[in-house]
C-alpha cells in the first residue's frame, strides 16, 4: 500500500547514521591505530589481595545521529508520530565474569535523530567464576559481546538492522603462584570495535 511504501522510504533513511565526534567522550579508551571504528583500552591490575575493587575495562560514550534524509522526512510527518527509535539485540554473549551485560534492549525514542551509546564495561577480581580461574592463561578471551543496533519509525514496526558492534576482552600479564597455582594477579586488554558499513 501507499502507507507502507512511505514507511518503508522512511526506515531507508534511519539506515544510516552519522558520527558525531571523530573521538569519543573518553574516559577509558584510545583509537586503535588512527582509526574511526576501532578502539582499545588496556585495564589496571587485577589482584587477587584486593578482591573487590571494579577495574575499568572500557568506558566511552559515542555519538551519532540519523541522517539529515531522515530528519527532512519527519518534518513532513510529525502529525503521523513517525519519531525514529533504536534498541539493540544481543547477539552473541560469553564471560568469565558473574553479571550479565548491559545493552538497550527497549525500543527508545530518538525525537531529535541523536543519541548517544555508552560502551561501559567493570568488573572485580572477586566477580571472576570460579570454574574459570584455573584456565586463565595469557591470550585467553574473557569477555565478548557482540550487538545490533536496530532503528524503527515505529516503536518496532519496520525495523532495519542498523550497526553491528563488538567487544573483546583478553587476558595480558597473568601472574600465578609458582609453588601453588594460585592466581595472583592479571589485567585485561579490551577491543571495542563497529561496522562502518551504514556509517556516514
Amino acid at each position: 500500500s501507499g502507507a507502507t511504501d512511505k514507511k518503508e522510504a522512511k526506515i531507508t533513511r534511519c539506515e544510516y547514521f552519522k558520527r558525531g565526534l571523530r573521538i569519543p567522550g573518553v574516559v577509558k579508551v584510545r583509537p586503535y591505530r588512527g582509526s574511526k571504528d576501532v578502539f582499545f583500552y588496556p585495564s589496571d591490575r587485577f589482584l587477587a589481595s584486593a578482591p573487590n575493587p571494579r577495574i575499568v575495562l572500557f568506558d566511552a560514550i559515542f555519538h551519532y545521529m540519523l541522517s539529515d534524509q531522515y530528519k527532512e522526512l519527519l518534518k513532513d510527518s510529525e502529525q503521523g508520530g513517525a519519531i525514529p527509535y533504536n534498541k539493540e539485540k544481543l547477539l552473541g554473549h560469553k564471560s568469565d565474569f558473574r553479571g550479565l551485560h548491559k545493552y538497550t534492549k527497549n525500543w527508545e525514542p530518538l525525537p531529535f535523530c541523536r543519541f548517544l551509546d555508552h560502551i561501559q564495561s567493570k568488573h572485580s577480581f572477586d566477580e571472576l567464576k570460579t570454574p574459570i580461574i584455573p584456565s586463565i592463561s595469557n591470550g585467553r578471551e574473557g569477555i565478548f559481546a557482540e550487538l545490533m543496533w536496530q532503528a524503527s519509525v515505529e516503536k518496532g514496526k519496520h525495523s532495519k538492522d542498523i550497526m553491528k558492534h563488538n567487544l573483546e576482552s583478553t587476558y595480558k600479564h597473568v601472574k600465578r603462584d609458582r609453588r601453588t597455582g594460585k592466581l595472583l594477579s592479571f589485567t585485561l586488554t579490551t577491543f571495542y570495535e563497529r561496522n562502518p558499513a551504514n556509517l556516514l
